[in-house]
């Protein structure tokens, strides 16, 4: 007999947004199911995965639908007298965040010779060219949404698994494993999936951060990823949300953008996410050089003032006081 299949729990308040419903009209719709609950990482109400089909087919979530678009074509209508404020806004985000890339841009230039000295198929090298992918692709998002092009969020997960692939390469250095993986990323164009990447840097937390949990750690991991994979996928959620419903529950279109998006908060929305990449970005950097390219004492002290900065509007994604050696 196989072994039986682990159950797959999902936060409620994520089910809600899956299913593009209110949390309210959700759990009413989940009263007369009665699933067993549990706590996920964050301490938040989660059910098994598989409620999520049993919602969708229920009597009522039409019509939960129907009110919930009905309730965004009114909210959407209501912002239009703020939309030059929302704009204004997240043009004020991103010349906030240009001086940060250009900085990141900077640290890295300074360690070509680093990474020529490191080696043609090193670790180092291979961290060096993931990062200079990954500063280039926040330069290119910072275009993108200047000129409001919603859909450009697809390159957050782009980002996300550029730098996962250069700390990975950064942390498994003479583990037969990583060297494999490099071998084959640098002689046959082929790079390992990323959930390894992830599997990997879960376990490896735990060695430079005291009480880590590595499973939680990968659950907090899964979980942006799967938020930053909503522009990737063509799925029905990220279209909806900048589409423009008649307000009245039919679902019918009213209309649609083509170039540039007409709804303000959601670029602000987006241009707030988007910070967290580039946090992200300081915090491979910094881990990678650290123990590949011998990163200056000078920079070392540069990039932990971001760090700190950072840390004061969010929790990280990556620890930033890796130990000597």
């Amino acid at each position: 007999m196989g072994e039986k299949e682990k159950v797959k729990y999902v936060a409620v308040e994520d089910l809600a947004s899956d299913l593009g419903i209110p949390e309210a009209d959700l759990l009413n719709l989940l009263r007369p199911l009665s699933p067993p609950i549990k706590r996920d990482h964050r301490g938040r109400a989660a059910i098994s995965t598989s409620y999520k089909s049993k919602v969708s087919s229920s009597d009522g979530y039409l019509d939960a639908i129907g009110r919930a678009l009905s309730e965004e074509s009114r909210a959407r209508f209501e912002d239009r007298p703020i939309d030059s404020v929302l704009r204004q806004r997240r043009a004020r985000l991103l010349d906030e965040y240009e001086p940060w890339i250009a900085e990141l841009q900077a640290v890295h230039q300074r360690y070509l010779a680093a990474a020529n000295i490191a080696g043609a198929e090193s670790s180092g090298m291979a961290s060096y060219l993931l990062l200079s992918r990954g500063i280039s692709t926040l330069k290119t998002l910072q275009t993108c949404l200047k000129e409001g092009h919603w859909y450009s969020g697809s390159l957050l997960r782009d980002i996300d698994e550029t730098l996962d692939l250069a700390l990975y390469f950064a942390i498994s250095d003479g583990k037969e494993k990583g060297q494999r993986a490099r071998r084959r990323w640098f002689r046959e164009n082929v790079a390992p999936k990323h959930e390894e990447s992830r599997k990997a840097i879960s376990e490896w937390g735990p060695s430079i951060v005291e009480d880590a949990d590595s499973a939680e750690h990968l659950d907090v991991m899964r979980e942006l990823y799967g938020k930053k994979s909503k522009w990737t996928h063509p799925t029905y959620a990220s279209i909806r949300e900048i589409t423009e419903y008649v307000p009245d529950g039919s679902r019918q279109v009213a209309a649609i953008d083509y170039g540039p998006c007409r709804y303000e908060r959601k670029l602000c929305e987006l241009t707030d996410f988007f910070r967290s990449s580039i946090w992200s970005t300081f915090q491979v950097l910094y881990i990678c050089f650290h123990y590949q390219l011998d990163l200056s004492e000078e920079d070392t002290a540069l990039l932990l003032r971001y760090d700190r900065m950072f840390r004061e509007r969010a929790d990280g994604a990556y620890p930033m006081d890796a130990p000597d050696g």
